[in-house]
């Protein structure tokens, strides 16, 4: 009996690299070809859906996209979007969203805030009209609608330096700032990009990935990621799939780790797929 598959991928450190670039020319044609035998591919990924869709057209996925950490699936083929928080959660997301420029003016005075397309302006830093006396800049990300993405920056010379230290003093704030207004939101940051993000406690890749699943019964559901987190429900994915540049607590729930790292890691399980598969 042929097997279809529901393969799901995660985009930052699965799909593409920490500088927004695929490492394998050839993986187009890999996940075309498992398209055409009747196989599904979706994103499932922490990012807005405006980032998501380049990536998603540039690798050829067609399938529905779980975005915003499971905070909505949108499906590509008729344009509709189902969102998974409900309007306490939104109303939360507003009065610390409006809150973020004093949390910055408090804590960080030399810093400047502005809100754009983060993966656009990442690249084109140099376009920036900084204020003298300026020495770190937090970028917001201006897509996401359900939580938030804000980058940190240090300026040093002529150079925009990602500073980690600085985003864990970010996200300190934020937690505070939440937990003292009892808010139904956490706050993080990530090493990869010195981040800081916000999501709320009702949803994640998890239960965006469970609320979709249903509609794909005689499917064997694969996850292929890069961090134990984005491993969806077990109850709901049948395997997970490591990229070796995986967290090392990725890769011991993994069932299968992939000697390559980012898309050429993604291209080596899809190509033995049918192997890992029992």
């Amino acid at each position: 009996m042929k097997k279809n598959y529901l393969i799901t991928l995660d985009v930052d450190g699965t799909l593409i690299d920490n500088y927004y670039r695929t490492t394998s020319p050839t993986i187009n044609s890999v996940i075309s070809q498992l398209r055409s035998e009747g196989n599904v591919f979706l994103i499932n990924s922490n990012r807005a859906l405006e980032d998501i869709l380049p990536t998603a057209n540039a690798f050829g996925i067609e399938g529905p996209i779980i975005g915003e950490n499971g905070c909505f699936i949108y499906n590509q083929e008729s344009g509709e979007t189902q969102v998974l928080i409900g309007d306490e959660t939104s109303r939360d997301l507003e009065n610390l969203n409006q809150q973020i420029p004093k949390i910055i003016k408090d804590n960080f005075p030399d810093s400047m805030f502005i809100i754009a397309d983060t993966s656009d302006l990442n690249k084109n830093l140099d376009a920036l009209d900084i204020p003298a006396g300026t020495n770190y800049i937090f970028m917001m990300n201006e897509f996401r609608k359900h939580t938030m993405s804000i980058h940190v920056k240090r300026i040093e010379g002529d150079k925009f330096i990602r500073d980690i230290d600085k985003a864990i003093e970010f996200s300190i704030a934020i937690t505070k700032y939440i937990n003292d207004n009892n808010l139904n939101l956490f706050s993080c940051h990530t090493a990869n990009y010195a981040n800081v993000l916000v999501y709320p406690l009702e949803t994640n890749k998890s239960k965006g990935f469970s609320a979709l699943a249903k509609n794909y019964p005689n499917f064997i559901k694969i996850f292929i990621g890069d961090d134990a987190d984005d491993k969806p429900l077990s109850s709901e994915a049948d395997y997970f799939f490591a990229v070796n540049n995986a967290t090392n607590d990725a890769k011991e729930i993994a069932d299968y780790v992939a000697r390559e790292k980012v898309t050429k890691g993604t291209e080596e399980i899809l190509l033995k797929i049918d192997e890992l598969v029992e």
